[in-house]
């Protein structure tokens, strides 16, 4: 069995690209970049042309880099170094869905981004713009962040307007709080039960109101949920009148704002501030916007985790365990020796630290703690 150290990881590297599966599409119509081992400014090897995947995996197998990268637009000329002279020809729509990690553990981090990418999907990429789901291309990025690619002609020429106007719909960026719960032919106001747009984001979160409450409307409970402590113990009690349950449950909201029309106010606030928090506060903007992104090439490495970008399936979103999966898979389950010359910890789907040394282990543990040891 070949023992690989530090000094020759690159062999290892070497033979994952052999055997793995690169997945760009139109890639002579691409800017292929590459990112060089302890050189932290990212992808500075570019551009780089290549006529096919079958090319582009040649070269990484004889030479693995850091990083691979492909542009998210289409040129006449990719290998052109002037950007006005590369003859634009269009852009893939995307979405970056991206945070920082703090001290939560990789496992952890995946399902919570998990859930905020299957939002993006679900409530706005398919309910509110009828985007086909067999067009919605979903990757991990190997260490923190999930990328949407929409494939789909009808989106490749959206303007620049066109596709800040969709990110800003998204981020909630301009709603009229007015439109959440509007005023239906009697005058009261209501949460419809069947409606499209941010009504339904709205009617989804009252939905989430009544669930938490359903055992219970405590104060602290309504308090957590978002309410301001001044009417917690008001709101608190009328949730507890069944009449004004049943009434919320078919979309009527009299019982509950009636006597109050700062309630109604809260109910706006908690809608918005919740998004604000959740989806919108990990989507990057400019990423949807910029036309001239790279992104990183779904079957190649990253540096930081060793960990393989990865396509996954929509449905996968719910299972933060079928993603991880999918990652070691990628990487390889067969037994290697690798020798380390330091102690190294290493964050998959658990941690495991790894002394100074040879070990033997599945290529989905010993190629990120190689590259944790460079």
């Amino acid at each position: 069995m070949t023992t690989y150290a530090r000094n020759n990881a690159v062999e290892l590297l070497s033979d994952f690209y052999k055997k793995t599966d690169i997945l760009v599409s139109s890639i002579h119509r691409r800017e292929i970049a590459f990112e060089r081992w302890g050189d932290k400014r990212g992808p500075t090897l570019r551009p780089v042309y290549f006529e096919s995947k079958e090319e582009l995996q040649t070269f990484l197998t004889k030479y693995p880099y850091a990083g691979a990268y492909s542009s998210t637009a289409y040129y006449l000329d990719p290998n052109e170094i002037d950007m006005k002279k590369k003859g634009h020809q269009g852009n893939d729509l995307i979405f970056d869905l991206d945070e920082s990690t703090g001290d939560c553990r990789r496992y952890d981090f995946i399902e919570k981004m998990a859930k905020q990418t299957q939002s993006l999907v679900d409530d706005f990429l398919i309910n509110d713009f009828g985007i086909d789901p067999e067009n919605i291309l979903v990757d991990i990025s190997g260490n923190k962040g999930f990328h949407i690619t929409i494939d789909s002609e009808a989106f490749k020429y959206l303007t620049q307007s066109n596709r800040r106007q969709m990110i800003d719909y998204i981020m909630g960026i301009g709603v009229n709080n007015n439109i959440l719960f509007p005023k239906g032919n009697s005058g009261s106001y209501t949460s419809p039960t069947k409606c499209g747009g941010w009504r339904h984001h709205a009617r989804q979160k009252m939905d989430d109101l009544l669930e938490i409450t359903s055992d219970s409307s405590e104060v602290q409970t309504i308090t957590d949920f978002g309410f301001p402590k001044v009417r917690a113990k008001k709101i608190s009690g009328l949730l507890a009148d069944d009449n004004v349950r049943n009434g919320l449950q078919k979309g009527h909201l009299g019982g509950l704002v009636a006597g109050d029309v700062k309630i109604l106010y809260d109910l706006q606030n908690v809608v918005m501030r919740s998004h604000k928090q959740g989806l919108a506060k990990v989507i990057d903007r400019a990423v949807t916007v910029d036309k001239s992104r790279l992104f990183r090439i779904p079957g190649t490495i990253h540096r930081k985790s060793g960990l393989p970008c990865t396509r996954i399936d929509v449905e996968d979103l719910e299972s933060p365990d079928i993603i991880v999966e999918k990652m070691m898979d990628l990487l390889g389950n067969d037994l290697v020796e690798i020798e380390l010359s330091k102690e190294v910890t290493v964050d998959l789907y658990e941690t495991l630290t790894y002394s100074a040394g040879k070990h033997t282990l599945p290529k989905h543990q010993a190629i990120p703690a190689l590259i944790y040891d460079m």
